[in-house]
């Protein structure tokens, strides 16, 4: 048995009878040679024959310390059924993915091989360090193998929050590290789409030269809030409110501005991590947030991009209990045209929930002969995307995108091709070369007999 003092487990016998127990403490730890239980506490056991080999094998977990570095203890029993020998075997039994605390995920391509590569941030005594997981599957199936615990060895007091974006135009992603000190360092990446180079810049500043500093817990994120090609900063802090800060600079040189009227007198209690998204496609930036109490916010914006009018539309946006800390993060992780959510949370793991609205519907039964496929990736996407298709037969194909009004932007394509794989990529420029707002758009392929339809979502 488990006790909330006790780094091991007790070993207590029944020296009596089923009818008549008398329970002695044989040991406080267990098991009882080189491979005891060892931990910061307290530590639930189970029992079970995992091998099928007719004795029991032993499983024991740590619960209320989310920080231990221990996930799932397996120790096998290479003894008996009446003299067990439990031998640790692994800490980690499911490979489940364990920051410790404070999980902060964020998606970006870092090695500009067409899919999303993960990033966690962490919170750990004495240093939180950004943790990253590279995509090793397809667009459609990504596979994340762990690669590094410790990213560029960047690391800060107690946790550490990132946020990518290209914040000097040169078409590979930056990156800004919140800290628990409310700052925030700037790391921009030296090396090239492909083979990211960080190097420290030192703490981001705003226009005037002051050092951007919520105070403490500082959570950045960058979206472009205003539709005019440059990336935009909210910051969550440990009060609960945001901090927003007008990009009023350009692609290749940044200029933050505080705007303290932006997010107007929204609180969310303690902890806010701000995920800004249009989220009901209506071409205007809605805000999702968790709280250190683990509830996940929704704020619909009835107002405009530059003047936003805040709705708390629910403060439980899923119906879950996620433990505390809870960051979210939308993403389109397996390529269907709609938003995933993946959530972090103080256990140190993430939450993956995937959207199963039906966007669109094929047939592949009555479709006609010269049918194909349609596939972008990434998308959300930032500058580029690639849109494929898998053509069956041969023909004329027209590949057009239109915005979600419904007016043309962009003739990508619009001539005769033989069957084969095809891709295009948009830059997120119209027809006359301008760059075009962020938000949502959809990519319509068509041949002579048939149609299909892709939306896509521009971030900036």
């Amino acid at each position: 048995m488990g006790d909330f003092f006790s780094s091991s487990l007790f070993f207590v016998e029944n020296v009596g009878t089923s009818q008549s127990p008398d329970m002695l403490i044989i040991s406080n730890v267990y098991p009882i040679n080189s491979d005891s239980v060892n931990t910061s506490g307290f530590n639930m056991p189970r029992f079970a024959d995992i091998n099928n080999d007719n004795d029991l094998d032993l499983f024991v977990s740590v619960l209320f310390d989310p920080t231990v570095p221990q996930s799932l203890m397996f120790y096998l029993n290479e003894g008996t059924t009446q003299n067990a020998n439990h031998i640790k075997i692994t800490e980690n039994y499911l490979k489940t993915l364990d920051v410790r605390a404070n999980s902060h995920p964020t998606f970006v391509d870092i090695d500009n091989d067409g899919d999303e590569d993960l990033f966690v941030g962490s919170s750990n005594n004495p240093m939180g360090t950004v943790h990253f997981l590279e995509n090793i599957g397809s667009v459609m199936n990504p596979t994340f193998e762990y690669l590094d615990s410790s990213y560029f060895q960047i690391t800060g007091g107690l946790n550490v929050i990132p946020s990518f974006g290209d914040l000097d135009g040169d078409n590979d992603f930056d990156l800004l590290v919140g800290l628990f000190d409310g700052k925030i360092d700037y790391y921009r990446n030296d090396g090239t789409p492909e083979s990211a180079n960080f190097v420290l810049r030192g703490e981001l500043m705003d226009n005037t030269g002051t050092v951007i500093d919520v105070g403490t817990t500082s959570s950045p994120f960058l979206f472009d809030v205003d539709g005019d090609d440059d990336l935009d900063l909210s910051v969550g802090a440990f009060n609960g409110k945001f901090k927003y800060y007008e990009n009023t600079g350009n692609q290749v040189s940044y200029d933050f501005t505080l705007n303290d009227s932006f997010f107007e007198n929204l609180d969310v209690g303690d902890n806010s991590t701000p995920f800004l998204i249009d989220y009901n496609d209506d071409n205007i930036t809605d805000m999702f947030s968790g709280n250190r109490a683990g509830q996940f916010f929704y704020f619909q914006n009835n107002g405009s991009n530059q003047n936003p009018l805040w709705q708390e539309v629910t403060n439980q946006f899923i119906q879950e209990n996620f433990g505390n800390s809870t960051v979210p993060y939308f993403i389109d992780i397996d390529n269907d045209s709609d938003m995933d959510l993946f959530l972090g949370n103080v256990k140190g793991g993430l939450y993956l929930y995937e959207n199963t609205t039906v966007t669109h519907v094929e047939n592949e039964i009555i479709e006609p002969p010269n049918s194909f496929h349609v596939t972008a990736h990434p998308n959300p996407f930032n500058p580029n995307v690639s849109i494929t298709i898998y053509w069956k037969t041969s023909g004329v194909l027209k590949v057009t995108i239109f915005n979600i009004l419904g007016e043309k932007v962009k003739t990508m394509f619009n001539n005769y091709l033989n069957n084969g794989t095809y891709s295009f990529e948009w830059d997120g420029k119209n027809d006359s070369n301008q760059h075009l707002p962020s938000g949502s758009y959809i990519v319509v392929v068509q041949s002579e007999t048939h149609l299909e339809s892709l939306k896509i979502t521009l971030l900036k």
